[in-house]
């Protein structure tokens, strides 16, 4: 997991210069905004499986008839939603004018391919290599085509649609895999009452899931409303930058969330050591990145994407205590929240956050531009470190003791 997200590092600094000089800030701009809505509808549709997937998953480990019945319930769910998500998605191509409607519909085969790729199966099941292996084979499949078929900025399409379906690729190159751990030779469609059960049950991952996309993934979403696909761009550049140094966190949240579950059931104790020492390394892996980030942001983004996008350097500058605040967060509310039990509290303070992100955003777009949007990020990841901070005192999770 480790290898894909280094992979998935070099790929993007390697790839986001290359499609800001090809395409140029305003082809640029619209490809951000569409790909930024469908991933807010990959959120929707997914409803929260890819947090609680991977725990009913791990619990029922050893029971393949419970494996099989979660995976074509939550799978059959996932695809209703993503039917339905269709009609909105276009609705909302109807209210903008900062992209066009075949560049929207090709963004939305990141919504399928979400459906089509069942991470959460391969993490609940602890068979992290096979999915690593996938995720490396896609992820420069999808690189080797940008350079192939993206020039120009009338290629923008191009770049959505190979961005867009890498995960269906990998959804099928995993299928045999599906079969071989879940065993299923035919699908049998869930009760009524199963999959009332099964919303209900998973309703608050979906609520922190949601707002966990409204956090990270919306605001060049939000700011294709209000500014032009210009500034966009150079927002984005920035935002995707950091949140491409941010995933870097992703395989060790990954990979030990369901042996944190396992751990925290069989004793707890053991469970809070461990976990103490994974954020004291948190810490000092974040705060070298900060100030990597800090130092060294004038130089690459002058030498990498050119005079173009110059107003990017402060922004990214002003992203730099980022990955600091995200690696506390991350360990503070998946390691320790989620394992000991603390679904509602985590889920609460993504909603205050989503509250606040949503009251203060626009405010601060309006008056300072893409700066505020910068601003706005670090003020709502700090909220969220300091919660999950408060709420694990609040379950008798002592960090400090």
């Amino acid at each position: 997991m480790g290898g894909v997200q280094i992979l998935s590092f070099v790929l993007s600094i390697i790839t986001l210069p290359y499609l800001a000089v090809t395409l140029g800030p305003r082809a640029l701009g619209q490809m951000a905004f569409a790909l930024s809505i469908a991933q807010i509808f990959t959120i929707i549709t997914d409803y929260g499986f890819n947090l609680t997937g991977p725990k009913l998953i791990a619990k029922s480990k050893n029971n393949i008839l419970k494996i099989q019945e979660i995976f074509i319930d939550v799978t059959l769910i996932r695809c209703c939603f993503g039917v339905v998500g269709l009609f909105f998605f276009i609705l909302i191509f109807s209210v903008t004018l900062n992209s066009d409607l075949n560049i929207f519909l090709l963004a939305y085969f990141t919504v399928l391919g979400n459906i089509m790729f069942p991470q959460w199966l391969f993490q609940g099941l602890e068979n992290l290599r096979a999915l690593s292996m996938i995720q490396i084979a896609i992820r420069l499949a999808s690189f080797i085509s940008i350079i192939i078929f993206v020039h120009k900025p009338d290629d923008v399409a191009y770049a959505v649609f190979i961005q867009s379906s890498v995960f269906i690729f990998g959804g099928i190159i995993a299928a045999p895999l599906v079969y071989k751990h879940t065993g299923i030779r035919r699908i049998s469609l869930p009760t009524a009452n199963n999959i009332k059960s099964r919303l209900k049950e998973n309703f608050s991952g979906f609520i922190s899931m949601l707002s966990v996309s409204v956090v990270s993934s919306s605001n060049v979403a939000i700011l294709g409303f209000m500014v032009s696909a210009e500034e966009v761009a150079r927002y984005h550049v920035a935002e995707k930058l950091i949140r491409s140094i941010q995933i870097m966190y992703n395989p060790l949240i990954g990979a030990l969330y369901p042996y944190t579950i396992r751990l925290a059931g069989a004793d707890a104790s053991a469970a809070l050591v461990f976990n103490t020492k994974l954020i004291k390394l948190a810490i000092i892996i974040g705060l070298f990145i900060s100030i990597s980030v800090l130092f060294l942001s004038p130089i690459f983004l002058e030498f990498a994407f050119g005079a173009r996008y110059n107003e990017s350097i402060n922004l990214l500058r002003w992203f730099s205590p980022f990955p600091l605040i995200i690696a506390i967060s991350s360990v503070l509310g998946n390691l320790f929240l989620l394992p000991f039990g603390g679904d509602r509290s985590y889920g609460r303070v993504y909603l205050f956050s989503t509250f606040i992100n949503f009251l203060f955003f626009p405010i601060a777009v309006s008056i300072w531009g893409a700066a505020g949007a910068v601003f706005v990020n670090i003020m709502i990841e700090a909220l969220i470190a300091i919660g999950f901070w408060r709420s694990a005192q609040e379950i008798k999770l002592n960090l400090v003791k």
